[in-house]
């Protein structure tokens, strides 16, 4: 990387952090990928590179939010916003605002999420080309809305307005799946998230295929955080009263959230570990 950067090869030392950073993040790698983000840094400190600059912010934002540290990955996805609106680059807007609101799902902020989506597709619909990278975590964060929509309109009295967010939602899944059908690494999230719209519509042996498929490609790319997560989001869900399955593959939902809390602890991951433990504490209530 010196080398390269002495040779004024900034572009290529960049653009390499950046995806060794990425692929550190995405096996779980996270104290390697803070040395990788710290030399974009100096890069861009120390040569005045613009890209390296843009990378640095970019690669913060998804660091914290691989861990799940919300608040934060929403400040740094608001300064790479910032960034990439002076250097031009409007298509990079796209993937941090749906980041920006997929942290806001997961901080049950539903409304200002609804609103970063809505600006994303404005400005998505005006560029017309962009992409598809770029655009996977609005993509993401707008399916995973409705989902969330639906859960809490599931769980008031009465049926009004449930079949068309039913509906809405496996529409969003088949548009989603068109557009990513080719990109593997979003599809483990995508699959996590469509078998938890199945289980969550009754239809339980569709949600394991889909959950299954989520594994496989999990475990085939090593990406940890994302497999963990998948792991849990079976445990969690074969371990409700209302689940008509005991296991999947042979594994128990006990066995899947066992195996997810290890992982989170060898992540450190404490925003996961936090869910996890609000699972324990309610089964145990359940049993009192």
């Amino acid at each position: 990387m010196n080398k390269a950067c002495k040779e004024g090869k900034l572009d290529s030392a960049t653009n390499y952090l950046w995806q060794i950073a990425s692929i550190s993040m995405n096996i779980g790698d996270f104290h390697n990928a803070q040395i990788i983000i710290s030399l974009l840094s100096k890069i861009a400190r120390e040569y005045d590179y613009s890209l390296a600059n843009l990378h640095d912010y970019s690669q913060k934002a998804n660091y914290y939010f691989m861990k799940k540290e919300l608040d934060n990955a929403i400040k740094l996805a608001e300064k790479s916003i910032e960034i990439s609106r002076i250097q031009g680059r409007e298509d990079h807007e796209c993937g941090w605002l749906g980041m920006q609101a997929e942290s806001l799902i997961l901080l049950n902020n539903l409304e200002e999420a609804q609103k970063i989506i809505n600006q994303a597709k404005s400005k998505a619909k005006r560029l017309k080309t962009i992409n598809p990278t770029f655009l996977w975590w609005y993509h993401c964060s707008r399916f995973h809305l409705k989902i969330e929509l639906l859960k809490q309109r599931k769980a008031l009295k009465g049926k009004q307005g449930i079949e068309e967010l039913q509906n809405d939602a496996l529409q969003c899944s088949k548009d989603t799946l068109k557009i990513y059908k080719n990109y593997v690494p979003c599809l483990l999230i995508f699959f996590k998230m469509t078998g938890e719209l199945y289980w969550l519509i009754g239809k339980q042996k569709t949600a394991l295929t889909w959950w299954a498929k989520s594994i496989a490609i999990g475990e085939k790319l090593g990406a940890k955080p994302d497999l963990s997560r998948t792991y849990f989001e079976i445990g969690k869900s074969l371990a409700t009263p209302q689940s008509k399955y005991g296991q999947l593959d042979g594994i128990t939902a006990q066995e899947y959230l066992e195996k997810a809390k290890l992982m989170f602890e060898d992540m450190d991951l404490t925003w996961d570990l936090n869910e996890l433990n609000k699972i324990s504490v309610s089964n145990k209530n359940d049993l009192e």
